[in-house]
């Protein structure tokens, strides 16, 4: 009988050790998946955003000032609440007044709700209620480009001309002869009041 104890003893012993060691190898399986493998991480790869190392920034000016000078040594100056930079010497202007000089002693005095300037061309694009003021001139229409040193002013939408109580309406307009000479294209409606002149 001692013999059949040793032998049962030592199976039961053995028997256990494999059981232990099957729940300690079924534990590190378990742990092991849950961890992300070389194979389970190209997903995870994939998923993860990329690093841009390109950094983008605006510069924004706050109540800007931009100045110069035209052909004729005239200076103009363009104001505008808040300039973003949008890349070199080019910027997106809010809230737009102007005094741009077509000479020595008249000026015309600009405003816009947004507009881009660029530096290098001194283009100046309008948009959005721009009006134009000269002397007892008004002029509104919805955009324009002034080019502010060859003294020329170009638009493409409908604007209307204000001068005491005569008025009048085209399809655009366009500058020549440093500002001296207004065309109206397309569409011309005019009411002259003689009393005026």
């Amino acid at each position: 009988m001692p013999s059949s104890y040793k032998r049962r003893k030592k199976f039961w012993k053995f028997t256990y050790f494999l059981i232990i060691l099957g729940i300690l190898y079924a534990g590190y399986i378990l742990v092991k998946s849950s961890y992300p493998t070389e194979e389970n991480n190209t997903n995870i790869v994939e998923k993860a955003p990329e690093k841009n190392l390109d950094l983008k920034y605006n510069i924004i000016l706050k109540d800007s000032v931009f100045e110069g000078v035209d052909k004729n040594l005239n200076s103009y100056l363009v104001k505008a609440e808040q300039a973003i930079k949008d890349s070199d010497n080019k910027y997106k202007l809010d809230i737009i007044n102007g005094i741009y000089n077509v000479n020595k002693n008249q000026s015309v005095t600009v405003y816009a709700k947004e507009g881009f300037l660029n530096e290098e061309s001194h283009i100046l694009d309008l948009k959005n209620d721009v009006k134009f003021y000269f002397e007892d001139m008004i002029f509104y229409t919805n955009d324009a480009r002034i080019d502010l040193i060859n003294k020329s002013i170009i638009s493409d939408s409908p604007a209307t001309l204000f001068h005491k109580n005569s008025t009048i309406t085209s399809d655009s307009f366009n500058t020549q002869d440093d500002n001296n000479i207004i065309i109206f294209k397309g569409n011309v409606y005019t009411t002259i009041d003689l009393s005026d002149y």
